[in-house]
């Protein structure tokens, strides 16, 4: 029986309460090496993943680093619209293109 692959996401996976930009962009890396592998779900899985983070980033930015954060939930909802777009949901994509421009603040 064939097994579907998941992409290498026990080193990118953070605990709940970890909410760094560094923890962001191991989940975001991972979530983009499952989509170039051709795993959407597990992409979906790192990109909701690094959506959260940055969620958490925004509401609790580093000194100095708040523009980063921004960026960070910008990037998640843009990677989280392409895949939709690649899997046919357009109205996901579009809604999450709306989301990455609403002021998050």
């Amino acid at each position: 029986m064939h097994q579907p692959r998941v992409a290498p996401f026990a080193e990118a996976v953070t605990t709940s309460h970890d909410a760094s930009l560094s923890s962001w962009e191991r989940v975001m890396r991972a979530a983009l090496a499952a989509s170039r592998a051709a795993q959407p779900l597990a992409a979906l899985d790192g990109y909701e993943q690094a959506l959260d983070i940055a969620r958490r980033l925004i509401e609790e930015p580093p000194e100095g680093r708040a523009g980063d954060c921004v960026a960070a939930f910008v990037v998640a909802h843009h990677n989280l619209a392409d895949l939709e777009l690649e899997r046919g949901r357009m109205d996901h994509a579009v809604a999450h293109l709306c989301a990455a421009h609403e002021t998050p603040c």
